[in-house]
């Protein structure tokens, strides 16, 4: 029987190295992005874990009833952001066994209402190019495309994109 999976909030011990090490393979193995990537995953969890405010900001998991391991995450980041009213998705990822199980929808829900929830007026999100599934979820919950750039942040140039969400 295929175990089944929920969406639980919060931060667990471990998860700055999970998420880093979830997305570093990935990203590896399917983009050849190497360790300026990874990199600064690590920075960026990093900092958003030293700076969280549990009543603004929010970080998704996706588990397993009997185990706390993180499969998928979404973060809700409010206490970065200079914009009031704005905050920004980060860290969307799944691990490749859960895609197309609805597990996607289900972590943009829940940042989503937790958004909505403590009344925010827009979300941003950044992405690069290329991200099929991810980018399908922002648009169906109405994200815009605001801006195309290329970026080189990631160890190689992408073409990357930032949507946006008026609440």
């Amino acid at each position: 029987m295929a175990p089944q999976y929920e969406i639980v909030s919060g931060y667990t011990t471990g998860l700055i190295g999970r998420m880093t090490s979830l997305e570093a393979h990935y990203y590896a193995s399917r983009w050849q992005l190497g360790p300026s990537f990874e990199a600064v995953i690590a920075a960026g969890l990093a900092d958003f874990f030293t700076r969280f405010e549990p009543e603004r900001d929010a970080i998704f998991r996706v588990v397993t009833p009997d185990e706390s391991v993180a499969m998928g995450t979404l973060a809700l980041d409010v206490s970065g952001r200079d914009k009031s009213g704005e905050a920004s998705l980060r860290w969307f990822f799944l691990h490749p066994d859960l895609h197309g199980k609805g597990l996607g929808k289900a972590l943009m829900a829940s940042a989503l209402k937790h958004a909505r929830g403590i009344g925010l007026s827009e979300v941003v999100v950044e992405t690069f190019e290329g991200l099929a599934a991810a980018i399908a979820i922002y648009e169906a919950n109405g994200f815009f495309l605001e801006k195309r750039w290329e970026g080189r942040q990631w160890g190689r140039v992408l073409p990357e994109r930032r949507y946006r969400l008026v609440l």
